[in-house]
């Protein structure tokens, strides 16, 4: 996508077209900045709160900021920006009375004039996915010999999800350009969501289905995944935002190949989607963490938490706590595969308390711990690999994934077993 990275234009605010304010938007920033206010002395009808800390920052979805770039008078642009303290006027210089008024950008829409989020609804959306192109194979390139001809094998949408009145397709999808008489090309393979419905859609429906289904890409392949453009028809005209397209995650090595992947994937996303709000809990988290370099000690109490939260939502009883859910996955396994025995499942146990609670029982010797920082962070991989197994498991996944998933734990699971001196039971 071609875009400039400052756009000089005029803009307004959506239900105040005329008023318009000469002003640059710096795409990179993501800031707008104006040479008055866009709603002239009530600065503030817009603005509902003081709110000092980032984290709790909301965008404004009641309005848009619609602008147009005057250059060419043809870029047309809705800004979605935050209700914050970041939006107000700042003096140019300490002498002069000029003031220029800066809004922080949350989203930035191309394509035709919107009115507030309302209006973002249509009967297909697509979502690019970054890097998700290097785990499912996109487009093929074929040069002639004489380099004056360039095709394109675009393979077919895969659907993997579908109900009464929607459907959801991995699509596929290559942006190329000549770079020069060379007849070199710069092409960028893209993977994403394609999402289509009888009835109109909620920009904000179709962003839930796809945030749960790159999650779920995000814990297969190891990797925090992101959303690039959104594209969709409003009104009879395309519209689409405006990213940063030269972000890619690296997927170094997945938990599972697409080529094992690949017949299951549409009976296993449907189970995933079905199962979603239920385990909401334990799959953000671990599509929070995918890929993260973590302290060990982190790791390992994230994951005693993940393992008694996600066994305490499919096993529940009153009785649960840590232990009883780490021998509820153990036991889930073959008894061939089974790794921890009951002396380490209570070292596991006094080990989380002392990490924890920061103490242990008077009763409890400290040789009852886990103090060696390689077992700590063996271990946690080992509790990670438990919970991964069986959450495939429970949406339906066959022996060959569960197989290739054991395959990426192999290495914990050798050293577990041979440099602890623990045998399976």
């Amino acid at each position: 996508m071609n875009c400039h990275k400052i756009i000089l234009g005029k803009w307004w605010i959506s239900d105040n077209p005329s008023r318009k304010i000469v002003g640059v938007l710096d795409i990179d920033k993501k800031e707008l900045f104006l040479s008055d206010s866009l709603n002239g002395d009530d600065f503030d009808k817009y603005f509902s709160g003081k709110i000092s800390e980032p984290r709790f920052l909301q965008p404004n979805d009641s309005i848009f900021i619609n602008g147009i770039d005057i250059r060419n008078n043809q870029g047309i642009y809705n800004l979605v920006f935050y209700d914050n303290p970041k939006t107000c006027k700042q003096r140019l210089t300490v002498m002069d009375t000029t003031y220029c008024y800066s809004y922080r950008i949350s989203q930035i829409w191309q394509g035709v004039f919107l009115n507030n989020f309302g209006d973002l609804k249509s009967n297909q959306f697509i979502y690019d996915i970054h890097g998700l192109s290097q785990f499912i194979p996109t487009a093929k390139l074929k040069i002639n010999k004489n380099r004056k001809k360039i095709s394109l094998c675009l393979p077919d949408d895969i659907k993997i999800h579908s109900t009464s009145s929607t459907c959801i397709y991995l699509h596929n999808s290559v942006n190329y350009r000549p770079q020069a008489i060379s007849s070199e090309y710069k092409f960028k393979n893209c993977i994403g969501l394609r999402i289509t419905s009888r009835r109109k859609l909620p920009l904000s429906k179709s962003t839930e289905y796809c945030r749960k289904i790159v999650n779920f890409f995000s814990i297969i392949t190891t990797t925090k995944l992101t959303t690039g453009m959104i594209t969709l028809k409003c009104n009879h005209d395309y519209c689409h935002t405006i990213v940063d397209e030269d972000y890619t995650p690296k997927i170094n090595k997945p938990l599972c190949r697409y080529i094992t992947l690949r017949d299951e994937l549409s009976q296993l996303l449907s189970k995933w989607l079905s199962l979603y709000d239920q385990y909401h809990v334990v799959f953000d988290q671990l599509s929070i963490f995918a890929g993260e370099k973590l302290p060990v000690e982190t790791r390992f109490i994230i994951y005693t938490e993940i393992i008694e939260t996600y066994v305490g939502i499919k096993s529940p009883n009153p009785g649960n706590n840590f232990q009883s859910s780490l021998e509820y996955l153990d036991k889930s396994l073959d008894k061939s595969m089974r790794i921890f025995n009951k002396s380490h499942k209570n070292k596991i146990r006094t080990t989380r308390n002392k990490l924890v609670h920061g103490k242990l029982d008077k009763e409890i010797s400290q040789e009852k711990i886990i103090t060696d920082v390689h077992e700590l962070l063996v271990v946690g991989k080992l509790m990670e690999y438990l919970v991964m197994v069986d959450i495939f498991k429970t949406i339906g996944a066959n022996e060959s994934i569960v197989n290739e998933i054991r395959n990426y734990y192999k290495f914990y699971i050798n050293i577990f077993q041979l440099t602890y001196n623990r045998t399976s039971q």
